[in-house]
């Protein structure tokens, strides 16, 4: 099982490319950890807030075209170019979403980043950041891969693929309120 993952991660990854993987993870880590280094919180924040978003739409607009493919809204051709691009897809997804959650906790560690949140509700709100990464990365990035892997076989079958998006749009749904109730606690409360 461990093995098996593991093969499919680095085919995954080779799809993706070398170029893809350096410009949307290793990037946006890097200026993340300089970032923490040098102490610069205005840029933490930035980093922070636009890789938030770019995740959180990512997170939202996956389910919902995995609702517009089970329907059979989308016409075939945009499907299998869609099955194609899921290698990029997942990178993009778990690079923004490692991103948000990496800066959101070197933000948490600034004592300088926010007097206002403090105790008990900064250590809720990293704990919470992290659950959703996590269920993203074995929820929706697992069937996406799946549906990958399924697209190329010889003869996929179109039952299996139509549950796993099925799967993918419930738990991304599940995961785009999480992330909704985040940003609004975060911002308002």
């Amino acid at each position: 099982m461990i093995r098996e993952t593991a093969e499919r991660t680095v085919k995954v990854l080779r799809e993706a490319g070398f170029m893809f993987i350096t410009v949307f993870l290793v990037f946006p880590l890097l200026a993340t950890i300089s970032s923490f280094i040098y102490q610069s919180v205005n840029d933490l924040l930035f980093i922070h807030v636009t890789s938030g978003l770019v995740w959180f739409l990512l997170v939202v607009g996956s389910p919902l075209y995995c609702g517009l493919l089970i329907g059979g809204i989308v016409p075939e051709s945009v499907e299998k170019r869609f099955s194609r691009n899921i290698p990029s897809l997942t990178v993009l997804a778990f690079s923004f979403g490692l991103t948000a959650v990496v800066s959101g906790t070197f933000l948490y560690l600034q004592p300088s980043a926010s007097n206002a949140e403090t105790g008990l509700w900064r250590i809720a709100a990293l704990i919470l950041a992290w659950t959703i990464f996590m269920i993203g990365l074995l929820g929706p990035n697992r069937y996406h891969i799946g549906e990958y892997f399924e697209s190329i076989t010889e003869e996929p079958d179109p039952e299996r693929i139509r549950s796993l998006r099925r799967r993918n749009a419930l738990i991304g749904l599940v995961e785009a309120v999480l992330i909704t109730i985040f940003v609004v606690a975060m911002n308002f409360l």
